[in-house]
């Protein structure tokens, strides 16, 4: 065995290390969320609620929807350089830090409405702004599949490009399978494979 494939071997058992760890703390969270989960019923379907094996009726879904959220708002937690925050509305409101960048999390692109959008999301970044960090709006379901684009172009944020400060660059819409490559990298497809079949295996339905 050369040099270069020894350095390949060792890179490869680092990487499945750490794949294993973030897909047992994932786990873990998902059997804390898994009895608010199945629970009530609603209407429209997600990709996330097929495989968690509801249906068009509208009778079992209201109840997933509210706690999937959460759940997909902890989760992220588990990689080392990403921090949940307290929901006091301390740093801005924001539900998520790094180093170098606030987050806001949220489950679907029209969570928010018209100009409470906007007026939500200013707060949020203008306090990254005055702190001289990135900030990122986190969309698990966007009605345009994967996106990572200037955050003005997101849904009913156009009026963002005019703050003071806005850098199209740095504070950024990323959605669906966009999230997943930035917040987990090389075992993004992993992990978000990893929690469809949670649900398709694990789901009551």
């Amino acid at each position: 065995m050369n040099q270069n494939d020894s350095a390949k071997k060792i890179q490869d058992v680092w990487r499945g290390r750490i794949l294993m760890k973030t897909l047992r703390a994932v786990f873990e969270i998902y059997k804390r969320f898994y009895p608010k989960l199945f629970d009530v019923r609603f209407r429209t379907l997600t990709r996330w609620e097929i495989s968690a094996g509801f249906n068009e009726r509208g009778d079992t879904l209201r109840n997933f929807q509210q706690h999937f959220g959460s759940f997909w708002e902890e989760f992220m937690g588990v990689v080392p350089w990403y921090t949940n925050l307290p929901t006091d509305g301390s740093h801005g409101g924001c539900d998520g830090i790094s180093d170098s960048c606030y987050y806001e999390v949220k489950s679907k692109h029209n969570t928010m409405k018209g100009s409470m959008a906007f007026s939500e999301i200013r707060r949020k970044l203008e306090h990254a702004i005055e702190n001289g960090k990135e900030f990122k709006l986190l969309v698990l379901i966007d009605k345009n599949d994967s996106r990572n684009i200037p955050l003005h172009e997101g849904c009913a944020l156009s009026r963002i490009r005019g703050i003071p400060g806005y850098d199209e660059s740095r504070h950024r819409w990323i959605s669906d399978k966009e999230v997943f490559n930035h917040i987990f990298g090389y075992n993004s497809d992993n992990v978000y494979d990893f929690i469809h079949q949670l649900l398709r295996y694990t789901n009551p339905n």
